[in-house]
C-alpha cells in the first residue's frame, strides 16, 4: 500500500525536493504551495499525512493544522525554519506531530516520515481488550477513550499514548528515554523539550491546576511518574 502525502511548501524548490525524496521513499504525494490550497485539497482527499510549513502565503501552518484537525487525525509534520520554543509549544499544542527543522537532510526527512506513518498505523489497528483505572481516570486503549470521573478527555494519538504508558503502571516512574521510545518509537537523544511540552499539554487536559500537578508528577533527574490514586 503506497501512503498518500501532502506537502505544503510555498518554496517551489524546497517543495519539488520534498516530493523527489519522498516518492523514492515509496510514498505517493500531493503538492499545495499556499494555505488555501492546502486547506481545500485536505477536505476533498483522504491523505495519510500532512507535510507543513510554518509560513504560508493566505494562511499559516498552525491555522491549516487547526482546520486539519476538525476532520483528519492523520499525522502532521511541521518542516520549518522557525526554531523557536514558542513556534514548537504552538505547533504541537494544536496537536502536529512532529517538527523538523530547515535546513533539514534527506535521510532525517524520510526517517521521521516513516516514524510517524509507522505510529499512525499502529495508532489505528484494534488493541486488545484491556482497561486500565486510577482513582478517577479510566482508559480504554481499544477504543481510545479516557474518562475522568465518567467524563470524555479529548486526547490527540501522541498524548493518549502518553496517558496510556503512565496508566499502565502508577506510582513507577517512566525515564525520558523509555517514553521517548515508547511514544516516538524512536531512540532518545537529546531532546526532552519535545516531552516536557507534551507533558504539559496533558497536565492542561487533566489537572485541576497543570501548574500544581497532583496527578503527573515530575521526578527531578528521572522523569516521570502518574501518582498512585
Amino acid at each position: 500500500m503506497s501512503y498518500r502525502i501532502l506537502v505544503v511548501e510555498d518554496e517551489k524548490d524546497i517543495n519539488e525536493l520534498v516530493k523527489m525524496h519522498l516518492e523514492k521513499a515509496g510514498f505517493v504525494i500531493d503538492q499545495a504551495f499556499d494555505g488555501a490550497d492546502a486547506v481545500n485539497m485536505s477536505r476533498e482527499t483522504e491523505y495519510d499525512m500532512f507535510l507543513l510549513d510554518y509560513m504560508l502565503p493566505y494562511m499559516n501552518g498552525v491555522e491549516i493544522l487547526k482546520r486539519i484537525r476538525k476532520h483528519s487525525v492523520a499525522p502532521v509534520l511541521f518542516l520549518t525554519a522557525r526554531t523557536e520554543e514558542s513556534a514548537k509549544v504552538e505547533a504541537f499544542g494544536h496537536g502536529a506531530d512532529d517538527y523538523i527543522e530547515k535546513p533539514f537532510s534527506a535521510v532525517e526527512l524520510v526517517y521521521r516520515v516513516k516514524a510517524s506513518m509507522r505510529r499512525y498505523t499502529d495508532y489505528q489497528m484494534p488493541k486488545e481488550q484491556v482497561t486500565y483505572q486510577n482513582g478517577c481516570f479510566t482508559l480504554h486503549p481499544e477504543s481510545y477513550l479516557l474518562f475522568k470521573e465518567g467524563k470524555e478527555i479529548q486526547l490527540n494519538p501522541k498524548a493518549f499514548k502518553l496517558m496510556e504508558m503512565l496508566m499502565s503502571s502508577p506510582g513507577r516512574i517512566f525515564t525520558k528515554e523509555q517514553i521517548y521510545k515508547q511514544v516516538w518509537d524512536e531512540d532518545y537523544l537529546t531532546d526532552s523539550n519535545t516531552i516536557m511540552v507534551h507533558i504539559s499539554q496533558l497536565r492542561e487536559k487533566i489537572e485541576e491546576n497543570p501548574k500544581k500537578p497532583n496527578y503527573i508528577v515530575t521526578i527531578k533527574g528521572l522523569g516521570y511518574r502518574m501518582e498512585q490514586l
